[in-house]
Order: structure tokens, then C-alpha cells, then sequence
């Protein structure tokens, strides 16, 4: 994935519809234990903690896995609500690939080993649902067929045929997002060249509109939508040693972060590192080589702690760490070299979200 690696990453916009989910809770709540036909197994909900505001205290799962029985879609979903809730959490941003076959081409789909269904989507928003944790959902154009270039550069033989493919593709998981009542629905992520083609984004926001009455939601780079809401993801350059210590790194992430007074009371949607060596420079190293390190690690832990800290002290709405695997929580693997599970980051996370960073 190419990404442009400045401070502030461009704006996401979100239009808002009639929300019939506008309500914003400020920590998990305890749901009833009986369960109705059809609905997941039990899932003990963790305590609820008191959280100020409406902050949306979240976590990226990325999922890529379109081949898990129902059980195991929701034996997985009830993992990663787990997880998230021992993170502190209360909101997750669940994305998933959708393909082209070429940047030229005007035709999306998804893959069956790799997409996940709207049914399967339904099913982790049943089970958010049951212990209140809000849902961002996230269709993310994969950039497998792309390289070298990325979702920001494609140049589709008929803009016109792509969004009506694009809508059509889309629309039965809008309505799925609607009727399991998830908080936002991503629209669009990093789209930067169809970004002038206003006439369909337009086209495609009014059918959206009549199938989902939450949070609609743009996030990529380019420049603030006037007049409207937005989310950004934060990927800030630091040229620091990888033995830095936690003071200079705290530091360094409040002097890259002066002028940004903007992000007072918006949204981060992306924020993370990858623990390999040379991220404190590069942290969306997304084609790195080589498997995490041990110091790598390490590094992502001190970043990410940097980062909080650096954020809060912005008072932003709302922090989304990048990222854990929806299948990677079957296994005690570290997973790729953006993950946090498993790892040192992951407390950092816990602290971030319980307070003890602030």
C-alpha cells in the first residue's frame, strides 16, 4: 500500500444520515443473558467502565477470510469483541478486501476466500451488538492487483460503470449495517483519482442514504471537505534511533504534532506502526520486509504509547489502532508486522483507552 506519510493524512468526511444508532456509548454495557432464536451463543460482556464523553476508544480488525463456517464466524466474532473489551475498548472498525482486476478496470467484486459475506458481516454485528460495541464498517479496495501503484491511483476505463458496480457491490452490506444498527458505514478509503467525479460520489451517498440511516463516512488523503464532518488517519513521520527512549519519543510526537489543533474533536481512524526496524521514520512500511522483530516490537510498543499521549493531549474524538486480524485470535501468533496482538503494543492500548496514559 503506497501511503504519502505526513502528519495529517487527509480528511475524511462524513455525511450524516438519520441516525437511528446516534447515540454513542460511553463503555460497553451489560446485556441481558437470555439469548433469542437465532442469535450467537451467551457472551459474557466486560464490566462497564467510565469513560468521558463520547469518546470512541477503538481498535482495526482487518478480515480477510471469506471461507469460515457460521460457527466459526461466530466463535471468531466472540474473540475479537473479547479482546477488544479487555483492550477497554468500545468501538471496533471492521474492514474487509473488494477487488478489481486492474487499475483500469471498471468491474468490483469480491473474492469468496478472501471477502467476507454480508451474512457472515452480520453475524460479528449481532454479536458487537450484544454487548453494545459499536461498529464502523469498512469495505477497503484491496491493492493485490494494483502494485505498483495503489487505490489512490486507479484510473477506471469508465468512472460511471465503476460506481454502479461499486453500488451494487456494496449495497447489501449497507443493509446489513442497518439492520444490525452499526454506528458509521465507510463509503470510501483513499480514493484519491475518483475523488473529482462529484456527480457520482453524489449518486452514490442518496442511494446509500435510503438503505442505512447511520453515519456515512469517506476516509482517505486530500484536503478537508468543507462543511463537513471528518476522520483522519495519522501516520506521522519520526527520524528517531531505534533505542530512543520513551521521554525523547513522547517529545518528538508533541513537536510533529504543534500545528495540529485542527484534530481537536475529530476522529482518528488509522494510527499505528510497523515493528520493524527503520518505522519510527516509516511507519507504514505496509510492504516491509521480513517478519516483525523482537526490537521491532519493542519500538511499535513506545510509539504507540507516544502516540497516545500525544493525541489525547489534542483532545480528539476518537482513536482506531491499526490493526489486528479477525482470524489471527485462533492462534497466539504476533501475526504481521502491524499487529498488536499478543505484543507489548497491546498494553499500551489497554492504557491508552483506561486512562493510564494521560
Amino acid at each position: 500500500m503506497k501511503r504519502h506519510l505526513k502528519i495529517l493524512a487527509a480528511a475524511a468526511f462524513i455525511v450524516i444520515g438519520t441516525a437511528a444508532c446516534s447515540s454513542f456509548p460511553t463503555r460497553p454495557l451489560w446485556w441481558p443473558s437470555s439469548a433469542t432464536a437465532g442469535s450467537p451463543q451467551p457472551l459474557a460482556c466486560a464490566k462497564p467502565l467510565t469513560q468521558r464523553g463520547n469518546f470512541q476508544a477503538g481498535i482495526n480488525v482487518y478480515w480477510d477470510n471469506g471461507t469460515m463456517s457460521d460457527r466459526a464466524v461466530q466463535r471468531q466474532s466472540a474473540a475479537v469483541i473479547r479482546y477488544a473489551l479487555s483492550l477497554h475498548a468500545n468501538s471496533i472498525m471492521v474492514s474487509f478486501p473488494f477487488f478489481i482486476s486492474n487499475a483500469q478496470s471498471s468491474t468490483i467484486h469480491g473474492i469468496a476466500q478472501w471477502t467476507p459475506s454480508p451474512r457472515q458481516l452480520g453475524m460479528f454485528l449481532a454479536v458487537a451488538r450484544h454487548c453494545h460495541v459499536t461498529v464502523t464498517v469498512k469495505p477497503l479496495l484491496s491493492e493485490s492487483n494494483l502494485r505498483p501503484g495503489w487505490r489512490g491511483s486507479i484510473n477506471p476505463s469508465s468512472p460511471a460503470a465503476w460506481f454502479r458496480s461499486y453500488e451494487q457491490f456494496v449495497l447489501p452490506y449497507l443493509r446489513v449495517g442497518q439492520a444490525n444498527q452499526s454506528f458509521a458505514f465507510v463509503l470510501g478509503t483513499e480514493l484519491n483519482s475518483l475523488r473529482p467525479y462529484h456527480t457520482y460520489w453524489s449518486g452514490l451517498y442518496r442511494m446509500a442514504k435510503t438503505a442505512y440511516r447511520g453515519k456515512l463516512a469517506y476516509d482517505g488523503y486530500g484536503r478537508k471537505q468543507p462543511s463537513l464532518m471528518w476522520q483522519v488517519d495519522l501516520w506521522p513521520s519520526l527520524h528517531m534511533p531505534p533505542g530512543a527512549s520513551q521521554r525523547a519519543l513522547d517529545a518528538a510526537f508533541r513537536t510533529r504534532l504543534h500545528h495540529a489543533s485542527s484534530l481537536r474533536g475529530v476522529v482518528i481512524s488509522e494510527l499505528g506502526m510497523a515493528a520493524v526496524p527503520g518505522a519510527y521514520a516509516h511507519p507504514a512500511q505496509w510492504f516491509a520486509i521480513g517478519a516483525p522483530t523482537r526490537t521491532g516490537r519493542a519500538m511499535q510498543a513506545r510509539w504507540f504509547i507516544a502516540a497516545c499521549r500525544a493525541a489525547l493531549s489534542l483532545h480528539v474524538a476518537g482513536i482506531y489502532w491499526w490493526k489486528i486480524s479477525f482470524s489471527q485470535l485462533a492462534s497466539a501468533q504476533h501475526g504481521d508486522q502491524f499487529s498488536f496482538y499478543n505484543t507489548p503494543a497491546q498494553h499500551a492500548v489497554s492504557e491508552c483507552f483506561d486512562g493510564g496514559l494521560r
